[in-house]
Order: C-alpha cells, then structure tokens, then sequence
C-alpha cells in the first residue's frame, strides 16, 4: 500500500520548522516503527526529487521517515540565506524530539541519513546525540573547509579566507549582512556546474543566497574530530568513487577516524550525482539494506 505524505510543523530553537512525514499507508496502531530523518546537503530544502524518492523508499521498507528544510531555507523560519551547521545539528536533534513525540515511532529505533553536506551534519549530530542507532552518510566529505575547497586551489582558498575575516569585521561593527554568493558560486567542478544549473532554475524556493558569514562557519565545522563517539552505534558512508564535487579521499578520512560498526559502501565509477539519477536504484537498495541490518524494520 502506498505511503502517506503530511505535512508538519514544530519549533526548533525558537524557530518554526517545516517538514514533510511519510508513514505507511497501512499503519497500523498496536505497531511502533523504526524511524529516519532525512538530512540535506548543502543549503538544500527537502522538496526535491531526489529527499521525496528516498522519503517512499523508506517508507515502502517498513519505516517513517522525515525530512525537513533547516531554519533559513525552504519553508522553515529562521534568517534566510543563514546557514551554521551547528545549527542544523540543533535542528536535525530536534527533529529526532518530534519523532518520539509521535505514538508510532519507535523511539529506541531512530536513524539519520544524510545526504551530500548532510553527510557532515547527520555524524555530527549522531556523535553528540545517543537516541541516533545508525547514521547513513552519503557522498560528503569530513571538514567543512573540505567541501567548500571543491576543485579551488590554495591560493583561491586563502583568498576565500580573507573574505571571510572582512565579512566578519563588517557584521561585527555595522551588523551588515552579506548574501552575496549563491550555491552556484562554492561548487565549480563539472558534475556540479551542470547538475545545480539545472535545480537553480527550476526550484525558485531554493534560490536563496547565502554570504561569507556562512562560508566561515561552514570552513570551520569538523565532524572528523568527533565521529569516534558515534561507537557502539553504526555509522555507514556511502561514497562515488568519480565524486569530483566531494572529495572520496576526504570521506575516507571520516571513515578512518570512526570505531566499528561501521561499513564502507563504494559505487565504482559513479560521479557525485549519479547516484540520484541514474543509478538510484542502487542507491535506494544500500539505503534500505544498511537500516534494515542496524534498526529494523522489524
């Protein structure tokens, strides 16, 4: 039977979030199922193809799922354009909050999978929040310094450097707020130039530019360093072995600085979006095999 779609409210830090439910369509209410939430990348919203697809995926395995947009982006509350991955550490736990607030979750079977930059915020809050039994990161790298470098050179990224320090000097002395760059602009390698060419214009609500300010905070965030406390819960990577828009090196570095359990999942000759089209099957059939091993769905 298929799953149902609802959408939801709830309030992280003060902010409203907006997220989208899947349940089963034949829920049933003496059951409790095992839950995930679905992490995005990159100033990515939770309306798109790809969060919608692994959404019915989950939910046709047995499983609730969630998505939802971070505070600033999508349908979410918040100062728009701002993105802290602190922050959306807060938000993803408080999404975890919000499932165990409903009947039928399971609240002892709770899972993250993360997705592109979700990669790094979904360990990030696993390693801080014991309710999260297994973690699926897929295609990110382990620092955010890492994922916004992409293809640019050293001396590209001091430059990058210095333009962070004057945009935090300008907020701190006049409170000016810089929304001058846009997703297009951090992700310059091929598979990324077109594959966001694409959602840039077709997805309005995601057109919404970030700064410098934010570029710091990314630069700054290091899930590598605190990846190891995710043990003795499982944390699965999922990395194309073509990524050119996340590093596989770095990724192997985040994997390297995690305890057992963990599992290594590779797509050989796969590039960074191949695995949301065409080859989602496949992605679909990791997703659902690394949860059913580590939470469920029974």
């Amino acid at each position: 039977m298929k799953g149902v779609v609802k959408t939801v409210t709830f309030f992280s830090e003060g902010h409203v979030i907006a997220a989208d439910l899947f349940t089963p369509g034949d829920l049933a209410s003496d059951r409790k199922y095992p839950a995930v939430a679905i992490c995005q990348g990159f100033t990515g919203i939770r309306r798109t193809p790809l969060i919608e697809a692994i959404g019915a995926a989950l939910n046709e395995a047995g499983y609730v799922a969630i998505s939802f947009d971070y505070r600033g982006w999508g349908n979410s509350g918040g100062e728009r354009g701002r993105l802290a991955p602190l922050e959306q550490v807060d938000d993803i736990r408080n999404t975890l909050t919000y499932l165990e607030t409903l009947g039928f979750v399971d609240a002892d079977r709770l899972g993250l999978i993360g997705i592109s930059y979700g990669c790094l915020t979904a360990p990030h809050a696993a390693a801080v929040d014991p309710r999260v039994k297994a973690t699926l990161g897929c295609l990110g790298v382990s620092t955010g310094y890492d994922a916004v470098t992409n293809i640019r050179t050293r001396a590209e990224m001091a430059a990058w450097e210095r333009n962070v320090a004057e945009t935090r000097r300008r907020r701190v002395l006049s409170n000016e707020v810089d929304r001058s760059v846009r997703v297009l602009d951090v992700f310059l390698d091929p598979q990324s130039r077109t594959a966001l060419s694409i959602g840039w214009e077709n997805s309005p609500l995601w057109r919404n530019p970030l700064g410098f300010d934010s570029i710091g905070r990314v630069m700054d965030h290091r899930p590598v360093d605190l990846v190891h406390r995710i043990a003795p819960r499982a944390l699965g990577l999922i990395c194309a072995s073509k990524d050119s828009t996340a590093n596989p090196d770095s990724l192997r570095e985040l994997f390297a600085a995690a305890k057992e359990p963990k599992r290594w999942i590779e797509v050989e000759g796969a590039g960074h979006y191949d695995l949301y089209q065409p080859l989602f099957d496949r992605f679909r059939t990791e997703i659902v095999q690394f949860f059913g091993e580590f939470i469920g769905p029974e």
